[in-house]
């Protein structure tokens, strides 16, 4: 076999297969980070078996895979598509709100993209997540404590997700103080990302790609004039989820000034979350 056609076997099998080994395996384990290592360990050692050729071992030293894992890539290798999860964080305190709506339009689409994708809500005004940064935030921060089991339960959220949505009115130019205060407690030191004095910051959500769906009142002239869009993407998507490592997919403003407001906004909504997993298709 040549070598182009070797490359393009493998990377077949780990575009095919990659996403549903990665989250069977942090089910299994209850690790996310030791899963999305594990995981690629499979496909180096498979790729690595299929360059040596049969009856032929490859001498290069690689990490080993468990033998459940190995076996699932083998039964599952005519598998056409993956299986993929989304958790969509509503961040709106009026379940009647076009916020609501646009969420839930999100997830059709997801689930219109194809019955083996799945997603959840994280309704945080319904569930009555706290967003107060407290002496335990500190103590979690500065690596002296635990996660909180509020925290800890939004930290397993996120780990069984392909991908984070995130749909809120925007306050002020940005986040609602709640979606705000979320960020601040769950996308700690040490989950999140790792501060060293010494190396630097290690971004540890790199697996994650994040979509932004922001609602606004104000029009697209006043965003543009001011700067104020350029701003939210310069301290959202850049300053919190590049600082982690998670690539922003997509980063979409709707506003009220929007042709065919509302019905657009779900229309849009809906075309968004059918995209999420289009590329694992």
């Amino acid at each position: 076999m040549s070598q182009l056609g070797l490359k393009e076997q493998v990377g077949a099998l780990y575009v095919g297969h990659h996403g549903w080994l990665r989250n069977w395996l942090n089910r299994r384990l209850g690790d996310a980070h030791h899963a999305a290592d594990l995981a690629h360990d499979t496909f180096v050692q498979h790729g690595l078996l299929i360059a040596a050729g049969p009856g032929r071992s490859s001498s290069k030293p690689v990490a080993q895979p468990t033998n459940s894992s190995l076996l699932l890539v083998g039964c599952h290798s005519d598998r056409e598509v993956p299986t993929m999860h989304a958790l969509i964080v509503v961040a709106h305190p009026d379940q009647a709100s076009l916020t609501h709506a646009i969420a839930d339009h999100v997830a059709q689409g997801v689930a219109a993209s194809g019955p083996q994708h799945s997603f959840e809500f994280a309704d945080l005004a319904s569930e009555a997540f706290d967003p107060r940064f407290t002496q335990a935030d500190v103590a979690l921060h500065l690596t002296k404590e635990d996660p909180p089991a509020d925290v800890a339960a939004e930290h397993a959220r996120i780990d069984r997700a392909d991908a984070l949505v995130l749909v809120y009115p925007v306050h002020w130019w940005s986040f609602p103080a709640l979606l705000k205060g979320w960020i601040d407690r769950v996308f700690t030191n040490g989950w999140a990302y790792d501060a060293h004095p010494d190396v630097g910051v290690v971004k540890k959500l790199q697996r994650l790609q994040v979509h932004l769906i922001a609602s606004g009142g104000a029009d697209m002239r006043t965003y543009a004039r001011h700067g104020y869009f350029g701003a939210m993407k310069t301290q959202i998507d850049h300053g919190i989820f590049g600082y982690c490592g998670a690539r922003v997919a997509t980063s979409d403003l709707l506003v009220s000034s929007d042709a065919g407001y509302p019905s657009s906004h779900l229309d849009a909504a809906q075309a968004i979350g059918k995209r999420i997993f289009a590329a694992q298709q």
